[in-house]
């Protein structure tokens, strides 16, 4: 026979079924009577109870009719079931990604609308949006993405696309990677950690190296206590390693400068140190180029006028990652007149550095503006055409698919 207090408890129940059941409820308070529901089992199962043991109807007060539901929760009787912020998150600043999950369509993704999501997810939700470190969430079965604001530079240009996707399409390039860690975690509740892990992403539109310390935790449901989903809290040193990388090279070349005696010494140095391993992400391809030895006294009392008399051939010494004598690396290029690929002499002429940013567009110009017999050789038809050309030539792009 139930006590006083679990019949109290099984006619407040009652009510908010009978409220639940009605039309007309917004989202909001469709969520706030389901969370009523929620707290009567709690505290119901807390007095020793159980829902099937008795007629709902004994002991209960008599029935009344409740007020209508908009009275109880707003003044408002529209069924709308977009969401203001508040609904999202109860507390802290308004954010970019707070407004953008309080818009978003969660109804269209397997999560459905933020009415029927666990107060577990609710909770945690409203976490993550508050917190200042870059966090996500990768929930329920398809592990949808929400994350907050400090998280947006580690999606670049997947923001604000990424938002509601699955795991699977936010990550498509590293899910091969990431998705065994996460379905690790979700069946044993055990974390992971990764620390300064390099991963290839394509966050620009483009492939490119990214180092990442990441964990994935664990996030169980209140109600079951089962995984529901992981939080990834992350923190990007990508610009720290490739630094130290960088900065490693110019130290290797910088301590075996110290024992150069003469210009052969120096090139055999540089070619230890940019054609070593630990070069090849930073630099795919090397070219070194030396003026004629036998020329280099009158190339010295030329630099002035710009070597307007007479030319000087430069020679290639150090060759990596391109075939020597190919269109991209001539064995020699005239410092009077760019005849070849790289524009060397205006260079040398202006005394200016030069950067190219696009190698590769470079290449694909210069066989469209030469004889495809000159550069190419005799390896081809004789209809051969350019764009058949630049189809046989494509600079080494390192890590990246892209030169």
């Amino acid at each position: 026979m139930p006590n006083l207090e679990t019949s109290r408890i099984l006619h407040i129940k009652r009510l908010a079924q009978t409220l639940l059941d009605e039309s007309g409820l917004n989202g909001r308070q469709q969520a706030l009577i389901s969370s009523i529901l929620d707290d009567c089992q709690s505290l119901f199962d807390l007095c020793g109870g159980e829902w099937s043991s008795f007629d709902p109807h004994v002991l209960l007060p008599p029935t009344t009719t409740p007020p209508p539901s908009s009275t109880l929760l707003s003044p408002s009787s529209s069924s709308s079931s977009s969401l203001d912020v508040g609904d999202i998150v109860t507390f802290g600043e308004d954010t970019l990604m707070k407004r953008s999950v309080a818009e978003y369509d969660w109804a269209s993704s397997s999560l459905g609308p933020p009415q029927v999501w666990s107060p577990t997810l609710r909770s945690l939700v409203d976490t993550v949006l508050n917190c200042k470190w870059p966090l996500l969430i990768f929930w329920g079965e398809d592990l949808t993405a929400i994350y907050n604001d400090a998280f947006i530079p580690a999606f670049a240009n997947k923001h604000p696309w990424a938002l509601g996707k699955t795991g699977a399409q936010v990550w498509r390039e590293a899910w091969d990677v990431l998705y065994p860690m996460i379905e690790g975690v979700m069946k044993t509740g055990i974390a992971t950690w990764s620390e300064n892990r390099m991963m290839i992403l394509e966050r620009f539109g483009y492939s490119e190296e990214a180092y990442v310390t990441w964990t994935y935790s664990p996030v169980k449901n209140i109600h079951d206590g089962k995984v529901g989903g992981v939080i990834c809290p992350i923190v990007d040193v990508t610009e720290r390693i490739i630094s130290e990388r960088r900065l490693n090279v110019l130290k290797d070349f910088g301590d075996k400068s110290t024992t150069f005696r003469t210009v052969d010494d120096a090139c055999r140095g540089l070619q230890e140190v940019l054609c070593a391993p630990t070069s090849v992400p930073d630099l795919p391809f090397v070219l070194v180029y030396v003026p004629n030895g036998a020329r280099r006294q009158q190339q010295d009392a030329k630099k002035e006028e710009g070597y307007k008399d007479g030319a000087t051939l430069l020679h290639l010494v150090i060759c990596a990652g391109i075939e020597p004598g190919s269109v991209a690396a001539p064995t020699s290029v005239s410092n009077t007149k760019d005849d070849t690929l790289w524009p060397v002499s205006s260079v040398m002429l202006s005394g200016q550095s030069r950067t190219i940013e696009k190698p590769q567009a470079l290449l694909e110009e210069y066989l469209k503006s030469h004889s495809v017999s000159n550069v190419v050789g005799t390896g081809m038809e004789n209809d051969a055409t350019a764009e058949k050309a630049t189809t046989m030539f494509q600079l080494p792009g390192g890590m990246w698919p892209e030169p």
